[in-house]
Order: C-alpha cells, then structure tokens, then sequence
C-alpha cells in the first residue's frame, strides 16, 4: 500500500501575498508559533482555522494542501 505524506503550502501562499507570519497571525487571531509550526510540518490546523487561513488569503482551502502518494 503506498504511503501518503501531507504538508500543508500556508507559507508558499502567504509568501507569494507579501504577507508576514504576525500579519496572517493577527487577521486569523491564531499565535505567530502556530502558523510557525504549520509552515514546518510540525503540527497541523483544524479545519475551521484553515478555512479562516483560506479566506484571508483569497485562495481554497484544496491549493493550502500538497498531497503527495509514495
């Protein structure tokens, strides 16, 4: 059975919108740390937080996403 491995693309889209990781933490009201944590993997949002994520960086929930099956 292939391996699945998921990672989250909050820092490519933030990046790609000019915006910092206290400017996303402060429109989403989410700690800097947490949006820290996602960008390495360490940890992963709930939904909810990501579809405020989403939201306020006018892309979809899906393109936060990179899916990747080994």
């Amino acid at each position: 059975m292939a391996e699945i491995k998921v990672r989250l693309r909050v820092r490519e889209a933030r990046e790609a919108r000019g915006i910092t990781q206290d400017e996303l933490s402060d429109a989403i009201g989410i700690s800097r740390q947490s949006i820290k944590k996602w960008e390495h993997n360490q940890t992963m949002p709930k939904i909810d937080v990501l579809v405020r994520v989403a939201n306020y960086l006018g892309c979809t929930v899906e393109s936060l996403y990179d899916i990747e099956a080994e």
